[in-house]
C-alpha cells in the first residue's frame, strides 16, 4: 500500500498579554482560528485519494500570572 500523507493547511494563532499591576499580568490566546480541514491523502498510479479528513477545532485560553518575587 502507498504511504499516507497529511496535506499542509494554514493555521492562524493570536496571543496577547497585559501587565495590569506591578506583579500581575493577564493573557489571552486563540489558536487555530481558521479551523481548516486536515486531509490525509494517498497517491496511487498518479491519482490522489483522500483517506480521511477532520478538523482540529479552535481553542481559547485566558490566564492570570502573579509574580511572587
Amino acid at each position: 500500500l502507498p504511504d499516507v500523507y497529511e496535506q499542509s493547511y494554514p493555521i492562524l494563532n493570536f496571543n496577547i498579554s497585559k501587565k495590569v499591576a506591578k506583579s500581575v499580568s493577564i493573557a489571552f490566546a486563540a489558536n487555530n482560528l481558521l479551523d481548516q480541514e486536515a486531509k490525509r491523502v494517498q497517491s496511487y498510479r498518479g491519482q490522489e485519494f483522500i483517506v480521511s479528513t477532520d478538523r482540529n477545532g479552535r481553542t481559547f485560553n485566558v490566564s492570570a500570572n502573579i509574580n511572587l518575587r
